[in-house]
């Protein structure tokens, strides 16, 4: 009954008027001893869930140290964890409301980190990720992004790499959807070679699937050449 009586709380003005009438009307039908009963019930859960507060617990996981916060009535919920390698923190408004998630790690010494995060709420979804490695003198970064809503969906990344006194790279690519099913995407690379002062580039666009326009640059360095297709 309480959990009932925390999702009628949690339903906006209009509706809970309409249940109002809907139970106004079952009510009255009702034998005066079940009447009595209901009455009863209904009083009690109401005590109980007027007088009931969120809950906050702190515990020991093999993460780390972790808190959580839980409001049995709304459905309210919020948790952080926090240790030697990163942090996690989780979050929802309410029973159906708009949930989010965020994630960090690292490496224990704060190299090779991570991060990722996620949104749900309102027909509409988004993640987000970004990534940083150190391996064997290479760097390498990433960045994603997606969303989803209202007939619509979007991504984006973008990657960076350098190997020094060698190359480096550097790459974007997009790609979306609209309600009618159409799709359009968008990449770029480029590559500087670090030992000769070379470069490449190329972008390319399609719709559908099908290519639709391409650009292609190099420099040639040591005849001083530029060609572009």
């Amino acid at each position: 009954m309480e959990a009932l009586i925390g999702d009628f709380a949690a339903l906006p003005v209009e509706k809970q008027q309409k249940l109002e009438a809907v139970g106004n009307k079952i009510f009255e039908k009702l034998p005066v001893s079940h009447k009595t009963a209901l009455v009863q019930q209904v009083s009690n859960a109401l005590d109980s869930s007027v007088s009931a507060k969120p809950q906050t617990r702190t515990e020991q996981t093999a993460n780390g140290k972790k808190t959580t916060t839980y409001d049995e009535r709304t459905g309210y919920f919020h948790s952080h964890e926090h240790g030697d390698r990163g942090t996690e923190s989780v979050s929802r408004a309410k029973r159906g409301g708009h949930f989010h998630r965020h994630t960090y790690s690292h490496d224990g010494q704060g190299g090779n980190a991570r991060t990722s995060s996620q949104s749900v709420g309102g027909g509409h979804t988004h993640t987000h990720a970004t990534s940083h490695t150190l391996n064997n003198g290479v760097t390498s970064t990433a960045t994603n992004s997606a969303s989803n809503g209202g007939g619509h969906t979007h991504s984006h990344g973008h990657t960076h790499q350098h190997a020094p006194d060698q190359q480096t790279v550097t790459g974007t690519a997009s790609a979306s959807r609209d309600r009618s099913g159409k799709t359009s995407g968008h990449s770029h690379t480029h590559i500087h070679n670090e030992r000769n002062g070379d470069s490449f580039t190329n972008s390319r666009a399609t719709e559908n699937g099908r290519e639709t326009w391409e650009h292609t640059h190099r420099h040639d360095v040591s005849t001083g050449t530029h060609h572009d297709d």
